[in-house]
């Protein structure tokens, strides 16, 4: 074996170790994550990409040396260019196919921000969002991104509650932002963090308390917390739903009494629970499931709005991959024992436009602010 041949081999084994660790890794985020939408971060992708960079350039230098020395062999030169040229298309044949099975996002989620005259018109018309937070903005853990924003107002302070995945745990953990304009906002900190995956923090004010409800689907659980020192401090105040994974729960009053709609984790199926005023003995909803087989229209994106007209219930779109886009449907009757909706647009409420967020968009969290107008937040890639 000449010393070429060996470096190209060395080369080549380098390359397979560096792809080794990107693409296996990936495997091991989606077992760790159960099934759910996991994301390369920049770390992934420097082993994936100097992995076929060493590839590219052991064949490049095995083939030029043998030119130098004027010692090219034909046969051989062939076989190293199929050689490199099998590993390559290999490896790119697993991302595709990695991609395809495991739904791994190759772009970041982030926020962005929107103040409207109409929340829903507006909307569907396709409004313009900024982009106000990212993962790079998050100071006190590495973040692979943010999303699943939240508004709450207090005291003419606006915060924005939302999911931060952490790259050392690789789990979502619970961060807030604040702003005294709904346009700039300013990165706090990390306010909820378990020793499992949350995301979606519902936060709603009830009898002089502030609480949360965040997506707690790992725990198989919908947890209640309650703030000691709002927006930093928040202790659990009592399982709602035990024994059960649901996804993305969302509650709202209407008529005396509380409703929370959730999906499964597979997000095909919604279904809606009813309690009354002590956010206690919560029982499903005899129409259940409210949604079934659809992953199009059944996975919750965000607060229920209830304008003078409409309740208004919003759903991600899931069909084609995760988080496309945002449905809006006009509930049409809502009693302890019936349920009707219809689709309030033709088109979806949220669909990527811009730079940021071209690709998908799957929540939509409104507030009516004291001047008439309503602050939406979104979240894309």
């Amino acid at each position: 074996m000449t010393q070429n041949f060996r470096r190209w081999v060395l080369f080549i084994s380098m390359g397979l170790i560096f792809l080794g660790f990107g693409l296996i890794g990936v495997v091991f985020l989606h077992d760790l994550f159960k099934g759910q939408t996991i994301q390369l971060g920049p770390f992934d992708w420097s082993f994936i990409l100097i992995g076929h960079l060493i590839i590219v350039i052991s064949y490049l230098n095995y083939t030029f040396a043998k030119k130098r020395a004027h010692s090219l062999q034909i046969s051989k030169i062939h076989y190293v260019s199929a050689f490199t040229i099998v590993l390559l298309g290999a490896s790119l044949i697993y991302i595709w196919k990695i991609n395809k099975n495991y739904k791994i996002h190759f772009d970041a989620w982030s926020i962005g921000i929107s103040v409207q005259d109409d929340v829903l018109q507006a909307s569907i018309l396709q409004a313009q969002y900024h982009q106000i937070l990212k993962a790079s903005d998050v100071t006190d853990v590495t973040a692979l991104f943010v999303a699943d924003p939240i508004l709450f107002e207090q005291n003419g302070i606006y915060y924005l509650f939302f999911e931060v995945l952490n790259a050392r745990t690789q789990q979502g953990d619970i961060g807030v932002a604040t702003s005294t304009n709904g346009l700039d906002w300013h990165y706090e900190r990390i306010v909820l963090d378990e020793k499992f995956h949350l995301s979606y923090p519902y936060v709603f004010e009830w009898n002089g308390s502030i609480y949360m409800v965040p997506e707690s689907a790992e725990d198989e659980s919908v947890r209640l917390y309650k703030a000691t020192q709002f927006p930093y401090e928040w202790q659990l105040e009592k399982k709602m739903i035990q024994d059960t994974a649901l996804v993305d729960p969302t509650l709202f009053e209407h008529d005396g009494h509380w409703w929370l709609f959730a999906g499964n984790k597979n997000n095909d199926a919604l279904y809606l629970y009813y309690a009354d005023q002590t956010l206690t003995n919560w029982t499903l909803h005899p129409k259940n499931p409210i949604v079934q087989s659809n992953k199009k229209y059944a996975r919750p994106a965000g607060n229920v709005i209830q304008t003078k007209e409409h309740l208004v219930r919003l759903a991600q779109d899931d069909a084609e991959y995760y988080g496309q886009q945002t449905w809006a449907f006009q509930i049409n009757q809502l009693t302890l024992t019936d349920y009707e909706e219809q689709l309030l647009f033709e088109k979806p409420i949220l669909k990527g436009n811009m730079h940021w967020n071209q690709k998908g968009m799957h929540t939509f969290s409104s507030l009516k602010m004291e001047n008439g107008k309503w602050l939406v937040a979104v979240d894309g890639f």
